[in-house]
């Protein structure tokens, strides 16, 4: 709610002339659903710090416990049996009640979420997609939504999204000799400002707040009631680099690769997933690399014997990504 005069009238006008921009609120389900994955994300953040005070205690007394997951089944029972003396011991066990409180919590709730979701068809298909587990299966269902809200795949990550319309970045062109961005509507940025983001160099370019007041397009340009208009792109090599893949892949031989890609990545998660290749368990790179060898031929044995065991059929399987495409029609 607005209770400032001035904006509370500016407010009114846009609505009466129809230029108030119209947000989106989720449903209660999905509010609800939201809730339940957002506080369980709370409690694991919470969780690490006591098993990260776990270690500092072992760290303090010198003891090393032979365990790649402290926390773990093997990993409890050994720390359960190591000697602690003194404040050592007592802060140990204390934490160790917190993890176990905390671990309790967590379960409660994924059983909650879990329940909620029993019978929602996009949450299981999408499972079938390599590396997505229940818990990122429930994020994902839960921050999208009904994906047939979205017109498109290219519009499920965009605010335009919901109202199918709206420009989006790369319906601006950039002046690069000038420093200017030119809008759909031809007005010009009027600044040309260097960020740092996420170790990338960027360049904010955003437009006088006369010209995005009177743009009869400014709906399908900004969220905002009053702000202008500004975007922010790359240097001119990256972003160029950006504009040239963009187009790329719209194309079909942009998707044949795509497709070896996806093959390989599924190959490598089954490799880390069920065979272990995510830790070497020796040292030095011709053992590693035998590792490695013996790795590959477990997860060809691994896929051999699904097959047999399997029915024979006469036409190609349907691959996990169909199988979603279809669950989602």
């Amino acid at each position: 709610m607005k209770n400032d005069i001035r904006d509370a009238a500016d407010l009114a006008d846009l609505l009466r002339m129809g230029r108030l921009p119209e947000t989106w609120i989720a449903p209660p389900q999905v509010r609800e659903l939201r809730e339940l994955l957002r506080y369980r994300a709370k409690l694991v953040a919470l969780r690490s710090g006591p098993k990260a005070q776990v270690h500092a205690v072992l760290a303090k007394v010198g003891v090393l416990i032979p365990a790649s997951d402290l926390f773990g089944i093997d990993g409890r029972a050994l720390l359960e049996h190591t000697a602690l003396a003194g404040p050592y011991a007592r802060r140990g066990a204390s934490l160790l009640k917190l993890i176990d409180g905390l671990d309790a919590e967590e379960a409660l709730f994924n059983g909650r979420i879990a329940e909620r979701l029993r019978d929602h068809a996009g949450y299981r298909a999408i499972q079938q997609l390599p590396g997505i587990g229940t818990t990122l299966a429930a994020v994902l269902v839960a921050e999208i939504g009904d994906v047939h809200w979205f017109a498109s795949a290219d519009r499920l990550c965009s605010w335009e999204a919901k109202a199918a319309s709206g420009f989006g970045k790369a319906a601006f062109s950039i002046d690069w000799d000038n420093e200017q961005a030119i809008c759909p509507r031809a007005a010009t940025s009027v600044s040309w400002t260097k960020l740092n983001i996420k170790d990338h160099v960027y360049l904010q370019a955003p437009f006088a707040e006369t010209d995005c007041r009177a743009c009869p397009d400014r709906t399908q340009y900004t969220t905002s009631a009053t702000r202008p208009r500004s975007i922010a792109v790359l240097s001119r090599p990256l972003h160029e680099i950006q504009a040239r893949n963009g187009l790329g892949q719209r194309t079909e031989q942009w998707q044949r690769r795509y497709a070896i890609h996806v093959g390989i990545e599924a190959t490598l998660s089954q490799k880390v997933r069920a065979h272990g290749l995510w830790r070497s368990r020796y040292r030095g790179l011709a053992r590693t690399h035998v590792q490695h060898v013996l790795t590959a031929l477990a997860c060809n044995v691994t896929r051999v014997s699904d097959w047999v065991s399997s029915t024979p059929r006469t036409r190609r399987r349907t691959t996990r990504f169909h199988a979603l495409c279809a669950a989602t029609k």
